[in-house]
């Protein structure tokens, strides 16, 4: 039933105004009136809120300010980048502690952010537009102390039955031997465990064999299409490629083969307008690298895209931007945005100080997803999440 304040205007007039509004006005007008407040955390609401055709475009940005020496994390709200966001802007509900550098996502928003350190590991979700961090205990190893994780990989995506969210840890161990030799011994297998956010619980999953000399690589954002998740994995010492595909619903890996060429330095993977998206990278016979970048239409079948031939400032790849605009890294640590197309050059004037997590970049869309249910009463819940922040913020960056 519709309060006092809106009964002038029909109700799904009220529901298609407020659908429109950023997270911010929407989580201060749950104040408003019972309705509203019920309306704004409702399933229907926050799934509309979502997908409404203006919360596009936004690009999320982690980068260095040299002048205030410290990472910080921008918006570009417009979708045509044309505005470049206030460097020195107060946006305390966008930063993440500094030593949280690993981040995966977003998921209906929502990020995984990650480190690991050699007196424990530590994760937590992240929803920037719902100011909301949640902390997440970290499974026990598995082997004993003697045992190190030389390679962590993860992976963030939702159940497509159950709607819940899952992450995938996988991990490359080695026994220290620590006698006068100095020699180690790999783990044969990568462990892989596996994290329920209903269940809020943790379980080891299986036992992962990649082909000798193999590796799997974080990719550049969520790789996660139609409820499996992605990762390139590099499986013997000739620069040879494979997919590695979970399944968030069956959780059953597969293997998909990619487009076949022996002369490639690196791979890395990311989405190209809801498809998976993959980067080469080779050398001609000139030496310049050539970027070659392909799409996935359907498991197993290829598409090349484009052939890019950089120029001489290219570093590396951080992903894409709309249909036709690669973002990179360039030789002097600054984000610039490449027309494919048009090969037109922009510099978005975002820069990282030369470290490979220092400067990334990923498309974003503002979500009302709860990292904390609702259950609780708003005032009850927010004073809990503000000792929550605190919390993580001190344990995380000691």
């Amino acid at each position: 039933m519709l309060s006092n304040r809106d009964r002038n205007l029909p109700e799904d007039v009220v529901i298609e105004i407020l659908s429109r509004l950023p997270v911010k006005s929407l989580l201060r007008f749950k104040c408003v009136c019972r309705y509203w407040c019920t309306l704004i955390k409702s399933p229907d609401f926050i799934s509309k809120h979502f997908n409404q055709e203006n919360n596009n475009g936004h690009l999320l940005v982690h980068h260095y300010i040299s002048d205030i020496d410290r990472y910080a994390i921008s918006l570009f709200r417009d979708e045509t980048l044309s505005g470049i966001p206030p460097l020195h802007e107060n946006l305390d509900h966008l930063q993440i502690p500094e030593c949280m550098g690993d981040v995966v996502g977003p998921i209906d928003g929502i990020f995984l952010v990650y480190t690991w350190y050699s007196d424990g590991d530590r994760m937590a979700l992240w929803n920037p537009a719902m100011r909301e961090f949640r902390r997440l205990h970290v499974l026990e190893p598995i082997f004993p102390p003697n045992f190190h994780a030389i390679v962590n990989v993860v992976g963030f995506g939702l159940d497509p039955l159950t709607r819940d969210y899952k992450i995938i840890w996988i991990r490359d161990f080695y026994e220290a031997i620590g006698d006068e030799s100095g020699d180690d011994i790999d783990y044969p297998y990568y462990v892989v465990a596996v994290y329920t956010l209903g269940k809020d619980s943790w379980r080891h999953f299986d036992l992962l064999t990649i082909p000798t000399g193999g590796f799997i690589y974080n990719s550049l954002c969520d790789t996660c299409i139609n409820g499996a998740y992605y990762w390139l994995c590099a499986v013997g010492n000739a620069n040879q490629y494979r997919i590695l595909s979970f399944d968030l619903r069956l959780e059953e890996f597969r293997e998909i083969e990619v487009p076949a060429n022996t002369g490639y330095i690196w791979g890395s993977l990311s989405l190209y307008n809801g498809s998976i998206g993959l980067f080469f990278c080779q050398s001609d016979v000139t030496m310049e690298r050539v970027i070659d970048i392909w799409v996935m239409e359907e498991k197993g079948c290829w598409i090349k895209l484009v052939t890019v031939r950089p120029f001489p400032e290219f570093s590396r790849p951080c992903g894409f931007w709309k249909e036709k605009e690669l973002l990179f890294e360039s030789r002097t640590n600054e984000l610039v945005l490449f027309n494919h197309e048009t090969h037109e050059i922009r510099n978005l004037e975002m820069y990282g100080c030369g470290s490979f997590l220092g400067l990334w970049a990923v498309c974003y869309k503002e979500s009302l997803v709860s990292l904390f249910g609702q259950n609780d009463e708003d005032g009850r819940r927010d004073y809990q999440l503000s000792d929550a922040v605190h919390d993580f913020f001190i344990t995380s960056c000691r």
